[in-house]
C-alpha cells in the first residue's frame, strides 16, 4: 500500500506543473504521426475488453483506488500548490453547481467522502486528480462546460485512480504512448459514467473539444498535447467504444 501511495504522489507531482501553468519536465518532443493512432486505440480497447454495459460497469467502474487515511488526505491538501490555494473558490453559484455535479459522479462511483473538490481561479484551464484524493478543477474550465460535459471531465479524472499503476509506469519511463493509452481508458471510464448518469456519452467528447479550444487560447496546447491523445485519436476511440456500449 505504501508503494501505491508513493506512486500516487509521483503522478500528482508530475501533473501539477500543468495545472498551475508551468512547463512539464516529463514531456518530450516525441513525434506523433497519425499512423500511430490506430495502434494506441487498439491497445486501449484491448485493455478494456468487451462486454455488456453492466459487465463494463463492474469491470471499469469498480473502485480500485487505494484506501487513504484521513491523515494522508490532510497532508495531501496541505501540499497543494500555493498558487492554487490562494485562488480557491469555496462559495458562489459556480461552486454550488460544480459541487452538485461532482457529488453525483462520486455517488455513482461509490466514492462519496473519499475525494474533495478543489475549485480555483487560473489562467490555464484544466482538471486533475491530486494525490488520489483531491479533484482540482479551474473556474475557467468549469464555467464553459454544460453539466453533462463537466460530469464527463470529472469522471475521467476520477478514473485515473483506477489506473494509477499504469500511469506511474508510463510517467517513470517517460513513455508518452503508454500515457496516451491510459488517457483513452479514462475516456472510456468517463463515457460509461455519463451513460449511467443518464447523459449522452457523446457529450464527453464535446467537453474535450472545449477544453482543447481553451487550452490553445491560453497558449498551453503543446504541453497538453504531449501528454494526451489528440482529438482525432480520442474521437476514433470514442466512436468504437460507444459501439460497445450500444451493443
Amino acid at each position: 500500500m505504501l508503494k501505491r501511495i508513493a506512486r500516487i504522489i509521483i503522478v500528482s507531482l508530475s501533473l501539477t506543473i500543468i495545472a498551475v501553468g508551468q512547463p512539464n519536465p516529463l514531456s518530450t518532443n516525441e513525434a506523433r504521426p497519425t499512423a500511430k493512432a490506430a495502434s494506441e486505440v487498439e491497445l486501449a480497447l484491448e485493455a478494456l475488453g468487451a462486454g455488456t454495459t453492466d459487465e463494463l460497469k463492474r469491470r471499469l467502474l469498480k473502485d480500485r483506488s487505494v484506501a487513504l487515511s484521513a491523515e494522508y488526505r490532510a497532508q495531501a491538501s496541505a501540499a497543494l500548490p500555493e498558487k492554487a490555494v490562494k485562488s480557491r473558490i469555496t462559495r458562489g453559484p459556480l461552486h454550488q453547481r460544480v459541487e452538485a455535479i461532482f457529488q453525483r459522479v462520486l455517488q455513482l462511483l461509490e466514492r462519496s467522502g473519499k475525494v474533495e473538490l478543489f475549485l480555483y481561479q487560473a489562467d490555464v484551464p484544466g482538471a486533475m486528480l491530486w494525490r488520489g484524493c483531491v479533484l482540482l478543477i479551474t473556474d475557467n474550465l468549469a464555467s464553459e462546460l454544460y453539466d453533462s460535459e463537466l460530469a464527463g471531465i470529472i469522471a475521467h479524472e476520477l478514473g485515473h485512480a483506477n489506473l494509477m499503476d499504469e500511469m506511474v509506469r508510463a510517467r517513470q519511463t517517460q513513455d508518452q504512448r503508454a500515457t496516451r493509452v491510459v488517457e483513452l481508458q479514462c475516456d472510456a471510464f468517463a463515457m460509461l459514467a455519463l451513460k449511467l448518469l443518464g447523459y449522452g456519452p457523446g457529450f464527453y467528447l464535446k467537453g474535450l473539444r472545449k477544453l482543447e479550444t481553451l487550452t490553445v487560447a491560453a497558449g498551453r496546447a503543446q504541453s497538453y498535447q504531449q501528454t494526451h491523445p489528440d482529438l482525432a485519436m480520442r474521437a476514433e476511440f470514442a466512436k468504437r467504444f460507444l459501439k460497445l456500449l450500444a451493443a
